[in-house]
Protein backbone atom coordinates (compact mmCIF):
# COMPACT_ATOMS: atom_id res chain seq x y z
CA UNK A 1 0.00 0.00 0.00
CA UNK A 2 1.20 3.25 -0.74
CA UNK A 3 0.07 6.73 1.22
CA UNK A 4 0.69 10.01 0.35
CA UNK A 5 1.33 12.72 3.61
CA UNK A 6 1.12 16.09 3.49
CA UNK A 7 4.12 17.75 3.49
CA UNK A 8 3.53 18.95 7.45
CA UNK A 9 3.37 15.20 8.43
CA UNK A 10 6.10 14.20 6.06
CA UNK A 11 7.93 16.59 8.29
CA UNK A 12 7.15 14.98 11.58
CA UNK A 13 7.52 11.58 10.51
CA UNK A 14 10.91 12.34 9.14
CA UNK A 15 11.79 14.21 12.10
CA UNK A 16 10.99 11.52 14.73
CA UNK A 17 13.72 8.44 12.38
CA UNK A 18 16.15 11.54 12.93
CA UNK A 19 15.67 12.16 15.88
CA UNK A 20 16.43 8.20 16.53
CA UNK A 21 13.18 7.50 18.05
CA UNK A 22 12.05 5.05 15.28
CA UNK A 23 14.39 2.79 12.93
CA UNK A 24 12.55 3.84 9.68
CA UNK A 25 8.94 5.58 8.32
CA UNK A 26 7.16 2.65 8.54
CA UNK A 27 7.38 2.04 12.38
CA UNK A 28 6.44 5.64 12.98
CA UNK A 29 2.96 5.39 11.00
CA UNK A 30 2.49 1.54 12.98
CA UNK A 31 3.01 3.53 16.36
CA UNK A 32 0.60 5.99 14.73
CA UNK A 33 -1.79 3.60 13.75
CA UNK A 34 -1.50 1.94 16.88
CA UNK A 35 -2.21 4.87 18.77
CA UNK A 36 -5.69 5.50 16.67
CA UNK A 37 -6.55 2.15 17.26
CA UNK A 38 -6.79 2.78 21.12
CA UNK A 39 -9.48 5.31 21.88
CA UNK A 40 -8.16 5.39 25.39
CA UNK A 41 -4.55 6.02 24.43
CA UNK A 42 -5.48 8.05 21.22
CA UNK A 43 -7.42 10.63 24.29
CA UNK A 44 -4.45 10.74 26.41
CA UNK A 45 -2.19 11.47 23.54
CA UNK A 46 -4.09 14.22 21.84
CA UNK A 47 -4.27 15.69 25.23
CA UNK A 48 -0.46 15.88 25.52
CA UNK A 49 -0.37 17.23 21.96
CA UNK A 50 -3.06 19.73 22.65
CA UNK A 51 -1.40 21.15 25.53
CA UNK A 52 1.73 20.86 23.86
CA UNK A 53 0.15 23.17 21.16
CA UNK A 54 -0.95 25.25 23.28
CA UNK A 55 2.20 26.00 25.47
CA UNK A 56 4.25 26.62 21.73
CA UNK A 57 1.44 29.09 21.65
CA UNK A 58 2.53 30.88 24.88
CA UNK A 59 6.24 30.54 23.59
CA UNK A 60 6.62 27.89 26.37
CA UNK A 61 8.84 25.47 23.79
CA UNK A 62 12.05 24.64 24.08
CA UNK A 63 14.22 23.63 20.81
CA UNK A 64 15.11 20.27 20.03
CA UNK A 65 18.76 20.06 20.12
CA UNK A 66 21.33 17.07 19.98
CA UNK A 67 22.13 17.90 23.27
CA UNK A 68 18.56 18.01 24.67
CA UNK A 69 18.12 14.21 23.24
CA UNK A 70 21.61 12.89 24.79
CA UNK A 71 20.12 14.72 28.13
CA UNK A 72 16.90 13.03 27.80
CA UNK A 73 18.72 9.52 26.82
CA UNK A 74 20.97 10.28 29.70
CA UNK A 75 18.27 10.49 32.47
CA UNK A 76 16.51 7.63 30.56
CA UNK A 77 19.57 5.23 31.15
CA UNK A 78 19.63 6.05 34.83
CA UNK A 79 16.09 6.05 35.30
CA UNK A 80 16.76 2.20 33.96
CA UNK A 81 19.46 1.49 35.95
CA UNK A 82 17.02 2.80 39.31
CA UNK A 83 14.36 0.26 38.08
CA UNK A 84 11.91 2.79 36.79
CA UNK A 85 9.68 1.41 34.20
CA UNK A 86 9.07 3.95 31.18
CA UNK A 87 5.47 4.42 30.38
CA UNK A 88 4.67 2.29 27.18
CA UNK A 89 3.58 6.07 25.51
CA UNK A 90 7.10 7.75 26.04
CA UNK A 91 9.27 4.29 25.11
CA UNK A 92 7.08 2.16 22.86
Amino acid sequence: MNVVLSPQAEKIVRQQVEAGLYHDASEVVDEALTLLNDPHRFAAFKAAVDQGFAELDRGEGIPLTPELFEDIRRTARKLAREGHTPDPDVCP
